[in-house]
Order: C-alpha cells, then structure tokens, then sequence
C-alpha cells in the first residue's frame, strides 16, 4: 500500500511541475485507492506517509481516498463442492455484510486525514 501511495504522490508532484503548486487538490486531485483486508492498512499508511512527508502531507498532495474491500465467500466453508449459482450468489451476499463496518471505518480513518472518501 505504501508504493501505492508513494506513487500516487510523485504523479500529483509531477502534474504540479506542469499546472502549478496551487491546482494540488484543486484541478489536480489524487485520488489514493487501494484493496485491504483491513481498514486499519489504510491508517497506517497514511501515519506512514506523513511520517515521510511532513505533518498534513496527507491533506495537502492527496484529494481522497477509496477502499476496494476484499472478502471471501466461501470463508466459513459453507458451500458445497459443485454448488449451484443461487448457492454461490448467497454466499457472496452472506461474505459481503462485513464490507459495510470496513467502509465506515475507512470513511472514518479518510476524514481524520483530512481527505474525501469514494467507496
């Protein structure tokens, strides 16, 4: 997560070089998205990156940010070998109700860095 970011970072520094330190947020908006298991992931990358770039770096080179969540549907092992596609399609919904609390603490961790949140 943290090359992601890195590299969303030195795009946005070098879009800058082009239209200016002032369109930073502005006409340029780095959006920084990445896929976790954990919502945690994103706040220590963002401690991370400001530990490397200064207090507020956060705020002041990234626009937002955007989880992609990842689950597993068939992490409590109740689908059957040779399920059928209403069997996987329940599975992938019975997966998918942790997605909901990981985007609220996501979007929490987003504002406490002072950036917009895409889910």
């Amino acid at each position: 997560m943290r090359r992601h970011m890195q590299r969303t970072y030195e795009i946005v520094r070098e879009f800058a070089e082009v239209f200016g330190q002032d369109e930073i947020n502005g006409r340029l908006r780095g959006m920084y998205c990445d896929w976790t298991i954990s919502a945690s992931n994103f706040n220590d990358s963002l401690q991370w990156f400001e530990a490397v770039h200064g207090t507020g770096a956060a705020s002041k080179y990234l626009y937002g940010m955007c989880p992609s969540a990842y689950f597993n549907y068939n992490e409590t092992k109740s689908l059957p070998s040779g399920a059928s596609v209403d069997q996987i399609l329940a599975g992938y919904l019975n997966a998918s109700g942790t997605i909901p609390s990981h985007t609220v603490e996501t979007q929490q961790i987003a504002k406490a860095y002072g950036l917009k949140f895409a889910a």
